[in-house]
């Protein structure tokens, strides 16, 4: 059952896929997808592992990100 539900999970966050909610942030961190950061200009960070997030922010490797300046992408 397990198995599934990874699967699962790995599917519907395939590479492109914008994290929205906590839930996201929180699969991501799970499952250890690898997350780039865009701003309006275009890439700021080529990604990484999300360490943790709060409502505001999230921290990947050394850099802490403001998730409502950023979008955060599935690479």
């Amino acid at each position: 059952m397990c198995r599934i539900l990874v699967l699962g999970v790995k599917l519907m966050y395939k590479s492109g896929t914008k994290l929205l909610t906590t839930a996201d942030f929180d699969n991501a961190m799970m499952f250890q997808l690898n997350i780039e950061v865009y701003q309006i200009t275009g890439p700021i960070d080529q990604g990484g592992l999300i360490e943790s997030h709060t409502d505001l922010s999230v921290t990947i490797g050394n850099g802490k990100f403001i998730k409502a300046t950023c979008e955060f992408i599935v690479r």
